[in-house]
């Protein structure tokens, strides 16, 4: 199984919301930042779980923030700016 990415589109922004196994989101978030580098995207996930990861590198967006399901499986979440596509 991989992981399943969903993604929203808001004005300039694109939210993601990614759904599988802890090992299944690590791999989709780390190719979502391959494909949209932080400098030219403005591209941040709360991910990995419990971390400080996000737009300002400091606080965790609360409502973004990665979930554990009662399957034991994961939502990751992330943003990125459409600026520059």
């Amino acid at each position: 199984m991989t992981a399943r990415v969903n993604t929203e589109r808001q004005g300039g922004s694109v939210y993601y919301s990614i759904h599988g196994t802890l090992e299944e989101v690590t791999e989709a978030v780390n190719a979502e930042l391959r494909r949209w580098p932080v400098p030219g995207y403005g591209t941040w996930f709360n991910w990995p779980p419990n971390s400080k990861t996000s737009y300002d590198g400091k606080s965790i967006v609360t409502y973004l923030a990665a979930t554990k399901k009662e399957d034991g499986t994961w939502i990751g979440r992330g943003h990125r700016s459409t600026s520059c596509d």
